[in-house]
């Protein structure tokens, strides 16, 4: 997957999905990059004065990372009862321990 160009948010704060000073919203730069590179950049993420984080939506594993999906058991024992139903979208996000995101749930 190191080849595959995905679409990488960068922030000073880590906060690419979630507000700042409490209401303000604010979208990050986005820059395409190969999965080997944001890996780099998140390996080396103590030294680096910006935060990175992989963000995209609607069901991107089935989408930009299907080649994924053979090493993905296809159900969760454990939510399986709760969810009762298949979900409408699996997303992968990838970041450092400096980013945040919203609380994200589809109840």
């Amino acid at each position: 997957m190191g080849h595959l160009k995905v679409k990488v948010a960068e922030t000073p704060y880590g906060n690419a999905d979630s507000p700042i000073h409490g209401s303000i919203f604010v979208k990050p730069e986005i820059s395409e990059m190969s999965g080997g590179e944001l890996l780099d950049l998140l390996e080396h993420a103590k030294s680096n004065p910006s935060a990175y984080y992989m963000q995209s939506q609607d069901g991107n594993l089935h989408k930009e990372f299907s080649p994924l999906l053979k090493d993905i058991p296809g159900s969760l024992p454990f939510a399986d009862p709760v969810f009762r139903d298949e979900p409408e979208a699996v997303n992968l996000w990838i970041g450092s321990s400096g980013t945040t995101s919203r609380l994200h749930n589809g109840m």
